[in-house]
């Protein structure tokens, strides 16, 4: 059979940019909370002490009730800007990751998503997950590791290749406003600040961004800010007042006002939440 190129797949497989902030192994005690996070979440149950291990429910204000048993071998996803509530029963062997996948700055693949999702039958998948989190001390078993979280993170995107198209040409579009987001990213930045790089009015920019994204700049500047903190809390050492200096916020005061506002926890108990090992 004579090769055939695929466009495709040079055109848009460098595009997608996975980022991973938290990567959590552990056997849990025992755990109930309820909790916001700005990244889409994955958890993978490698075993459980009785038929459950535990359950999750989207407490979202307007989503549907919906509660999922947590069960050995299978993958549940849960998407950002949820109000996720949960039980973790003692026993449970899971491992989670906070990620997104994006198209560009601030727009996720699981952007705008609500439902709760998962897959059964996926043990050998966690089971390697779960072997390489153990030999981590080289960057092959790290690229494996990564490719198989890309891969998980593929069985929850639902975008048909012309969204996918939809969103690149967006990104075209508001590549100014867009370099501008993470050349200084800044929570003083206005929409008024945005509007000459885009070459719009205030009122015009606000009225486009809406209609093409799906989300108010606003909340999208709002959203944003939460993950580049979130980030900073979790995937860094840096102190509160750093982030909040890095992040030009007035003073930390009003930066852990801010981000508790908007993930239900001040930044220094954010960063104990996501720990699943609770021993």
């Amino acid at each position: 059979m004579p090769m055939h190129q695929n466009p495709f797949v040079v055109d848009h497989g460098n595009l997608l940019r996975l980022t991973i902030s938290h990567a959590a192994f552990g056997t849990m005690n025992g755990m109930q909370a309820t909790n916001r996070f700005p990244h889409a979440r994955i958890f993978l149950i490698a075993g459980t002490r009785g038929r459950e291990g535990g359950w999750i429910r989207n407490r979202t204000p307007g989503a549907a009730p919906e509660r999922l048993a947590l069960l050995k071998d299978c993958v549940y996803f849960i998407p950002p800007h949820v109000d996720l509530e949960f039980s973790f029963l003692p026993g449970l062997r899971i491992t989670g990751f906070h990620l997104a996948l994006e198209v560009f700055t601030g727009q996720s693949l699981f952007t705008g998503r609500e439902r709760f999702q998962f897959r059964a039958g996926l043990g050998r998948i966690i089971r390697e997950v779960n072997a390489l989190e153990r030999e981590l001390h080289t960057i092959g078993a790290l690229c494996r590791l990564r490719a198989l979280i890309l891969y998980l993170a593929g069985l929850f995107a639902e975008q048909n290749p012309r969204e996918l198209q939809r969103l690149l040409d967006l990104r075209e579009t508001y590549r100014p406003l867009l370099e501008r987001l993470e050349r200084a990213p800044s929570a003083r930045l206005t929409i008024a600040d945005l509007a000459p790089a885009m070459g719009l009015s205030r009122d015009m920019l606000s009225k486009n961004f809406s209609r093409d994204i799906g989300v108010p700049l606003k909340t999208y500047l709002t959203n944003h800010l939460v993950r580049l903190a979130s980030e900073r809390l979790l995937m860094t050492s840096q102190k509160v007042k750093e982030i909040a200096r890095e992040l030009d916020f007035a003073n930390v005061y009003y930066f852990s006002r801010f981000f508790k506002k908007h993930t239900g926890c001040a930044p220094q108990h954010y960063r104990r939440l996501p720990r699943l090992a609770n021993d």
